[in-house]
Formats: C-alpha cells, structure tokens, sequence
C-alpha cells in the first residue's frame, strides 16, 4: 500500500448545501497518530474511550491510537456521548483516562454534579469548535488532575493540524497553538502575503497532513488548495478562519470569515461579539446569529440569570462593540442544541419570541406610511403605534437615515432631535401634523412604573448618548433626557444658564405633577441635573437621588479650569469639525478617524475627502446617510456650535444645597478624576459632608464613561 491512497473520505457541509466529500492519505494519518503518540504517551495502563461517530475525523484517532500502543480501547453505547450522567458513570467504571470532547460537549458535561469523582481522566482533548475560557476553567477546578488540550483542524487535513496544552494566561482567549509535527501553518492576507505580528488574517496550512482533495470535485479542490507561495510544488488549504499570531509563533483562533454578515451596510464579525460575551462572568455559552439578514439574535447559557441579566448584558456589550453590534433579541437556554458530533447545532437554535409589549397597528395613512419607513429602516416585519424607535434597534445613525426617508416618503421634513423627542409613530404623525407641544422630554425605554429619572443633555446638546443606560435599566424605571431647546426650535438663541434651568424645571413640573424625580447627567449635565434638583426641591418637590457624571466643577474652582479644563477657544475649520463630530457618531472608530485626518495630506479638504473615501470604506452605508449632512452643515453643525456656547454658559454654573443624596461617577483618565478630591470638598461644603451618597472612579476616558460596562452595571446598581 501506497501513502498516498486514501485512508477514509469524511463528508462535511458545504456552504452551497452540497456537501463535500474530503479524501485524507495514509501517509497523512500515519504523521498524525505518531505525533500523538509522541506528544501524550500512551501506554498499556491507559484506557481510551471511544465516544464519538464515526462520520467525524476525531473517531479515527480514538479508534486507532490506543490499539497501535496497545492501551485498552472502551466503546460507548450509541448516543450515550451526549449524555453526560452515563458518561460520568462510565468514565468511573471503566477507569477511563483519555477522552475527545468537542467544546459544547464538554461543558455539558462540566455541569454534571458528579464530574469531580472522575479521578481517572489524565488527558482530555478538545477540538472542532472554539475552546471557551470559562470551560477550560472549569476543567482546571473539577478535574484538576487532568491535562486539558486544545487540539484544531479541519476536515481537508488528517484530523489536526495545530496543538495547545491548556494553562491559565489570564487572557480572553485559549489558542490553538502550533503545528503538530510536519505540519506548516501560515497567517496571510488576501494576496497570500504575510501579516504582522497580531494582526488578523486567514489561516493556510501546508504539508505532510492536507488531504489529497475532494472527491470527485476538482473544481472545489483548486478553489481551495492552492499552490504555496513559500515552497515550489507544495499546496497550501485555506481554510477560511480568522487567526491572529502572537510574538511567538502562538495561534489565536478569532472565528469564521464567513461568519463575518453585512447588516444594515456594516461589516460585523459575529466571532467578535460572542468572545465579548463569553468574557463575561455569567456567561458559560454565547452563540450570535443574523435572523433573515435583518438583526441579531443573541443566544446564551448563564452561570446564574438575575432578573436583569438582558439589561445588565446589553449594557456590557454595549461599552465593547458598537451599538449596532448589540443583539435586539435575547434567547435564554439551558443548553446549546447539539449536533449528533457534538458540535453546535445552529439549524436547531429556536426563533426568538416577539416582544412582549402589546401591539398596536398604526391607523391612519399617514402613520401606516411612517410604519413602513421604520420597518424598511429597522428592517423588521412589523412596527406597532407605540413601539420605541430605539427599543427596536435604532441608533443615532439610523435616525438620519429614518429622516432622509420620511421626507421621501411622506414629504415631510423633520429635524433629528424631533425624532428623538418624539421616538414613537405616533408622536412622529403628531410632529408631522404639528400637533405637538414645546416638550423637552426624550422618552429613552418605554418603562412606564418605578420613579422616572431623568437625564440632562451634555454640551451638544441632545441626549443619544444616554442610551445604553436608558436600555439597561427598561426593566427598572422610565429613563427620560432632557434635550436644548435650541436643538428643537428652528431660529431659537442658545438660552442663558438661567434660562435654561427655569426651563427644564417647569419641563418636569408640567411633565410629572406628582411623584418624585431621580435626575442625573454626563458632563455638562451633572452641573444642569443639580441645579434642576434644587429648583425642584424648592418648589416643594422631592428628588430621591442626583446623579453626578464625570462633570466639572464651577468657575471659580480655578485650580480645574487651569491645568486644561478651560473652554476651548480654538479656531477650528469646517472640516475639522466634521471629523470630530464623526468620532462622535462612530466612538469604536475615533482613534482610526483621527489617525487618517491627521495623516492625509494637502489642504483641509483634500484631508476630509480622505478621511470621507476611508469611512464609506469602512463604514459603508451608515457613514453615506450621515456624510450629506455633515457636508451641508445642517443639524451637526448647529450641534458643534451650541457645544462652543453652552461650553461657556457652563461658567455660570454652581454647587446648590439639596437635599439629595448624590451619587458621584469619575472617569479616571478625565479632568474631572484627576480633581475629583478637588471637585468632592468643594461640593461637600455647599450640599454638606453627608451629601454625597456614593464616589466610583472608572477606568475609562471622560467621552467613554457614559457607555462602559462597569459604570453602567454601578450606576444601574445604584438606582435599585
């Protein structure tokens, strides 16, 4: 027998639906047992369990590896592979001390109560899916005198083709390590060239272990194993994952590239989503699927699921990956559905239930022509009278693409912050009709029991920014910001400090006539939240708790205003302030806006048409809505400078003596958390010592605090 004949054909799913049929060399399966053999040492004292079907490659090896050493091969009964209470029960009798599992299986099996009696297991292999930290933890605590490995490869190889031996590194991620004897791997782009050091790119493998080809697919078989760059006449597989190689020469899997969807004109790497979740601590599994193209769905099993575990979730995504990476839906399972391997079974995972908020259908025409521009905007099926425009999955962004669609369909013409204060069908017929009053109030969620909190807008003046809080807390209480009216009212001046506090104190009253108030603010608005909450309690009012964010302190705290905090009196041209703004809408994004403005070269808009073709680029469809409008100046430029007035109205600012406790959040890297001891006595003289309730600092910069994870999770916490 030749080396070259085949050993076995394995039929895997194709992405077409055909399935594939990859034909793997004896010569290939013989590199692969001998590896084995001289990485884990078999001897006659061991006994292997055989579990797992034979129409997967990690059979092969569990058959043929203990009888070429001569250990002690144990078969399980059909289908008992996926049960883990027989498993344990067999593992003990049996004296087992190697095993196969995939990840999904293992951490079923993980949660059985009587797992730690297996004192018999030596060696456990994982392969075929991502390897979970928080399985390999579990692993290290249970079965403490076991070895974990992390073995990968793909079907068009001989079983693996990269090996890892689990340690704790304190890192988010186990790799998948090196080759295995005789093996290569390559991490290129998509000219076959080399990546850096810890950059992305796909993985390739090379020598003795590939498989001959596809069966009776030549076509396939070109398309996929391709002449190798590096050595004459050799082949590499691609194998289409995304790795990364650190410094020395390690692995880190990253996901499919062809789990990497288009949604809404954004590329997003559902890989990435899920090693966010799975960090988590109460996160065991996470899986992320684009239901129809149209939104994501999360899926999870959690160590233990508190009645705010979708809020508190959310909100920790949130301050990780850009809002629009955020599931809409959430689905609590006990356990994954698995396939007859093992593996997940996505085909198996259940449709997610509609919301359970009462539908309301639109009405009349012109709030049925509203509906079908959110449905086409939001793309969902159905859009209910009273439903949330955010609660849906609306962002910032989408708000400008919901406006250049509402003039075309509807002919009508709204601002943005009209949109935003009026976040329903219902109140967008009523703007457009002009039946609305001169309200301020910006519903952020749709609860509607609990004592409301109301959150005052930063310096530019609208309040988008509130809602990973606003989404967090929809479970807890109404969340409500409280916009400029400058942004609402065409031709309106920027009102004085004044002005504006009397305003948005007769906003609440006429609001709310009775019941109590939790204000709060980012920023600028922690300074208009205070001085709300003395205004209120005057009139008799109760405040229940004030909510301080990163803000600065008044005027004459010189000792702030001087080391950097001072208003900004640049002279900064239009394009300039396009850019900034744009790191505005895309916070994932400012380091990379800022880096290719500040590296195009030429004039001012020879550099913003760089900084343009680089964002449609990136940013596809959602930078093309927004661009027109920064271009034409519009709404984002009367935000840029209301931002340079209420920046200095600011100096009119005080400390007041209220009654409400105050709770303080500081971003570490800000002005405000370098004075923050500074920014506390001066407040603690005027509100006295007890006046404040609470002091976080957080590990983040001022512009990020209002969507990181644990500021929400404390600021949450704090609201209960």
């Amino acid at each position: 027998m030749h080396g070259e004949n085949l050993a076995y054909v394995i039929y895997t799913s194709g992405s077409t639906g055909q399935p594939k049929g990859a034909g793997n060399r004896h010569s290939a399966l013989t590199n692969r047992l001998c590896w084995m053999q001289e990485a884990y040492g078999l001897n006659t004292r061991d006994s292997v369990l055989q579990k797992t079907p034979f129409s997967f490659d990690v059979s092969v090896w569990e058959f043929f590896w203990p009888l070429m050493t001569g250990s002690r091969l144990v078969v399980a009964a059909p289908g008992d592979h996926r049960d883990p209470q027989k498993l344990v029960a067999l593992i003990n009798a049996q004296r087992i001390t190697t095993l196969h599992f995939v990840p999904s299986m293992l951490q079923a099996f993980l949660q059985d109560s009587a797992v730690a009696s297996c004192h018999s297991l030596q060696r456990i292999v994982c392969s075929g899916e991502a390897l979970p930290v928080d399985a390999q933890q579990q692993v290290f605590a249970k079965l403490p005198q076991a070895d974990l490995y992390n073995l990968y490869g793909p079907t068009e190889a001989a079983i693996d083709v990269t090996h890892w031996t689990c340690r704790d590194e304190g890192r988010d991620t186990v790799p998948i390590g090196q080759p295995i004897a005789n093996l290569r791997t390559y991490v290129l782009d998509a000219e076959l060239a080399p990546v850096p050091v810890g950059v992305a790119g796909e993985l390739y493998l090379g020598g003795a272990g590939l498989a001959r080809s596809y069966h009776r697919r030549p076509a396939l078989t070109a398309e996929c194993f391709v002449p190798c760059p590096f050595h004459n006449g050799a082949r590499l597989y691609r194998t289409g994952d995304r790795v990364r190689q650190r410094a020395n020469g390690i692995i880190e899997y990253l996901g499919r590239l062809d789990h990497q969807i288009k949604l809404r004109g954004l590329r997003i790497e559902l890989g990435e989503i899920e090693a966010r979740l799975l960090e988590h601590p109460v996160v065991r599994e996470a899986t992320v699927l684009a239901v129809d193209g149209k939104h994501l769905v999360g899926y999870l099993v959690l160590q233990e699921a508190g009645d705010d575990w979708r809020e508190r979730l959310s909100a920790y995504l949130a301050s990780h990956v850009p809002d629009y990476m955020v599931p809409a839906q959430w689905v609590l399972l006990e356990q994954m559905p698995l396939s007859p391997n093992g593996k997940l079974d996505r085909k198996a995972l259940p449709k997610p239930q509609a919301s359970g908020r009462d539908y309301v259908a639109p009405q009349t025409g012109l709030e049925q022509q509203l509906a079908a521009v959110w449905a086409q905007v939001l793309e969902v099926e159905r859009v209910g009278l009273h439903d949330n425009f955010f609660e849906l999955g609306g962002h910032s962004l989408l708000v400008l693409l919901l406006k250049d669609r509402i003039h075309k369909a509807c002919g009508a013409t709204l601002a943005v912050n009209q949109l935003m204060l009026h976040p329903t069908i219902a109140g967008q017929a009523r703007c457009i009709e002009g039946d609305v009053g001169g309200s301020l109030i910006v519903r952020l969620n749709s609860q509607t029991q609990g004592t409301p909190l109301y959150l005052f807008h930063p310096s530019f003046g609208s309040v988008h920014c509130y809602k990973a809080i606003a989404m967090a807390m929809r479970e807890q209480r109404p969340v409500l910001g409280v916009i400029c009216r400058t942004l609402v009212e065409e031709g309106v001046e920027v009102p004085t400090w004044a002005q504006m506090v009397e305003d948005y104190t007769q906003q609440l009253l006429l609001t709310q006539p009775h019941g109590a108030f939790r204000l709060g603010g980012w920023s600028l608005g922690g300074n208009l939240a205070m001085e709300v909450a003395y205004r209120l309690e005057q009139a008799g009012r109760t405040v229940e708790l004030l909510g301080w964010i990163d803000a600065p302190p008044p005027a004459r705290f010189t000792a702030f205003w001087q080391e950097g905090a001072r208003v900004d009196e640049r002279v900064i041209c239009a394009a300039e302030r396009r850019v900034e703004l744009l790191a505005v809408m895309f916070p994932a994004y400012a380091e990379q806006i800022q880096d290719v403005w500040q590296m195009a070269a030429g004039d001012q808009d020879e550099q913003w048409q760089r900084v343009s073709e680089w964002a449609e680029r990136t940013l596809g469809d959602s930078f093309r809505v927004l661009k027109d409008e920064l271009q034409s100046g519009g709404e984002t430029e009367r935000s840029w400078a209301l931002k340079q007035v209420l920046d200095e109205r600011l100096q009119d600012a005080d400390y007041r003596a209220i009654k409400a406790p105050v709770n303080c959040w500081w971003a570490a890297l800000s002005e405000g958390g370098i004075h923050q001891a500074l920014i506390e006595t001066g407040m603690r003289e005027v509100i006295g010592q007890s006046g404040i309730q609470r002091s976080v600092v957080i590990d983040t910069t001022h512009h990020r605090i209002v969507d990181n994870a644990e500021f929400i999770s404390s600021f949450v916490s704090a609201m209960e």
